[in-house]
């Protein structure tokens, strides 16, 4: 929805600018600031986009010559409910003031619980719907949204800072503290405006990036002192001592005492909870479209909205739903890429405006800067630009909100690393039946080598750190100049062979970094995507159930299958492959037009000289992401 930024600490007129002018991609519409120093207390307009009717004053008021220590918070807004000035960023009420990105989709209920309760309400705008909440529940009151956010609330009456970030991490949240100095921002480029805090990479993190795959799951960054708050954290400021404290407010909760049901009544039950997710996250005052990879995520959320729009007339959709996809038409050698088939066919089904990109290799190297600039940090794969792609069109076609079915593969067991797992499960209850009978059903199913099941899920008993040691540092001595120093990694995800506790390892630990993706892409097109998948409800419902009720029967997502046939179409629903929005990685990396560029980038990065890259290593994204990020960051 938008962009925050702000604290406490020694700043002047230029760099709190600077910062929003940073941020501008993440809220086009307006900005402002609130300004608390040791004389005065004001707010101001950022740019010529705000209005005066709110009572701000342009920042240009400001002695140029200002820097003291201040309480400042600002806002970059992104106009998607309440587009009246009402709406409008820092919002003060009482005293209280905040600054907020995301969105809290039960807000309608919430607003009347409230009211009942006394409160009043001056707009329809969610924000101020959590200053009510704060003055009712306080700390606890996130435990009441169900949404996505992040924010900063200034408590005057309390002296402190209140920062929370949504549970599952969909919206970003960095920052600076030191004894002196808290600074905050969306992103992490945004911290850097501020002459407080210098520009550091950490060269074991970029190392342990390269040996290993998105272990992204800690409070550090690629950046040294720049952190990030956790999902599901608290992080308070006491703004007398400068002190600050975090609490972790959620943690996935299965409902308890359910009484044992069916795979059908299961499957029914998380399907209603899916189409009321889906329902809220349609709340928009502006238009709302569907990123449409083809695969069953993504198909549930289109048929989900077809099957809404039979029901209810839905303003933020229009008449029809406008689809966005990546396919990969042009050339015979990028057809396992190609998700055309099922796109058409779930764009067909439900009479939805069809808005097809296809990315190449030059619009890669043409936009490869732009992308590392607003990932903030590197990344794993080219999907990632397939995904930009798709955000691209939605913003050409008037479209500012998109849902996003990223989720249920660490939720309910999309990847075929489940697979694995459940197998070794077997084993390790000895049910060899049962075992024999998953072995076939993946391999019928998916295609996948029963010799290569049977030794992934044999491994799971073996795997040791030992084992990972050697497997990582024969990775290192491919890759690295004389290096036998190996980067500290968890292992006990890989040690699993219990299905429920493997996902809820992948929630935590790979999830952050997907959605991290998503947030930039999006934000980058002034975009805001949201996720049906990832409602707390539908995630705790789903860790409620046994293991077979996900991975069985030779099918991953098994409920999720069951749960969305009913209102999808069945070929979607049961489709056995998988591919998201895919690249095609290795034939662009072996392409001569990107090579040349490729290695123009590797030659002059001084990150993979300090870190001892082989020369004569073949190409590889991870290294090329590093060198493109470097050059953009300016380190």
């Amino acid at each position: 929805m938008c962009g925050i930024f702000g604290g406490f600490s020694n700043v002047s007129a230029p760099e709190i600018k600077r910062c929003s002018d940073t941020l501008k991609h993440r809220g086009p519409d307006d900005s402002g600031i609130f300004l608390k120093t040791s004389y005065k207390q004001s707010s101001y307009a950022l740019d010529d986009t705000s209005t005066s009717s709110i009572n701000y004053f342009m920042l240009e008021n400001l002695d140029s010559a200002f820097r003291e220590d201040a309480l400042f918070l600002g806002h970059r807004r992104l106009s998607i409910l309440e587009l009246s000035p009402l709406g409008y960023q820092p919002m003060s009420c009482d005293g209280t003031v905040i600054v907020f990105n995301g969105e809290i989709y039960n807000y309608i209920e919430l607003k009347k619980e409230l009211s009942e309760d006394g409160f009043k309400f001056i707009s329809d705008s969610d924000t101020e719907v959590i200053i009510k909440a704060y003055q009712k529940w306080g700390y606890d009151c996130v435990r009441h949204f169900n949404g996505m956010w992040s924010f900063v609330l200034y408590d005057p009456k309390k002296e402190k800072l209140f920062c929370s970030r949504d549970r599952f991490g969909v919206k970003p949240f960095y920052y600076f503290y030191d004894s002196k100095s808290f600074i905050f921002a969306s992103e992490i480029k945004g911290l850097f405006c501020f002459e407080t805090i210098s520009k550091k990479f950490d060269i074991q993190k970029v190392k342990r990036f390269i040996v290993w795959e998105n272990w992204e799951h800690t409070q550090d960054t690629f950046f040294e002192g720049i952190m990030r708050l956790m999902p599901g954290y608290n992080l308070i400021l006491d703004l007398k001592t400068m002190r600050i404290s975090q609490s972790k407010y959620y943690e996935i909760t299965p409902p308890q005492n359910m009484a044992r049901k069916s795979l059908e009544e299961c499957a029914h039950d998380l399907g209603s909870i899916f189409l009321d997710s889906v329902r809220i996250r349609l709340r928009s005052d502006v238009r709302v479209g569907t990123c449409f990879s083809g695969g069953v995520d993504s198909s549930a959320i289109v048929y989900a909205i077809n099957d809404i729009l039979k029901k209810e007339s839905i303003s933020s959709i229009g008449k029809n739903q406008f689809l966005f996809s990546s396919v990969f038409k042009s050339d015979k050698k990028y057809a396992p890429f190609d998700e055309s088939k099922w796109i058409e066919l779930g764009a067909k089904d439900t009479g939805a405006v069809l808005v097809e990109t296809e990315p190449t290799v030059e619009k890669l190297i043409s936009d490869i800067q732009k992308l590392a600039w607003h990932q903030d940090e590197p990344f794993k794969t080219m999907s990632i630009f397939s995904s930009w792609c798709v955000m691209e069109q939605a913003r050409k076609n008037g479209v500012t909100v998109t849902l996003d079915g990223q989720g249920p593969d660490e939720v309910i067991g999309g990847y075929n690393d489940i697979f694995y797992v459940k197998l070794a499960s077997d084993l390790a209850n000895f049910n060899l039946p049962l075992f024999i009978k998953d072995l076939n059903g993946f391999y019928s199913n998916f295609g996948l080598s029963k010799k290569m099941l049977l030794k992934n899920s044999l491994s799971k008993f073996r795997i040791s750190p030992q084992t990972l040691l050697k497997h990582s540092l024969a990775l290192s001595a491919k890759v690295f100049e004389a290096s036998s120093e190996v980067p500290n990694v968890k292992t006990h995800r890989l040690e699993n062979k219990n299905v429920n506790k493997q996902l809820k390892l992948l929630v935590e630990e790979n999830l952050s970094v997907l959605l991290r993706y998503a947030d930039r892409n999006s934000m980058a097109f002034s975009v805001e995507s949201r996720m049906p998948w990832l409602d707390y409800r539908l995630v705790d419902y789903c860790f409620s159930l046994e293991q077979g009720y996900k991975v069985a029967q030779g099918w991953s997502k098994l409920v999720e299958r069951k749960a969305i046939e009913s209102f999808t179409n069945k070929e979607i629903a049961w489709r056995k492959s998988k591919l998201g929005f895919p690249a095609p990685q290795a034939l662009w990396l072996k392409e001569e037009k990107f090579q040349k560029v490729y290695n123009d980038y590797i030659n002059s990065s001084r990150v993979l000289r300090e870190l001892g890259i082989k020369s004569s290593i073949e190409p590889r994204w991870d290294l090329m992401s590093v060198a493109v990020w470097e050059k953009v960051m300016g380190l």
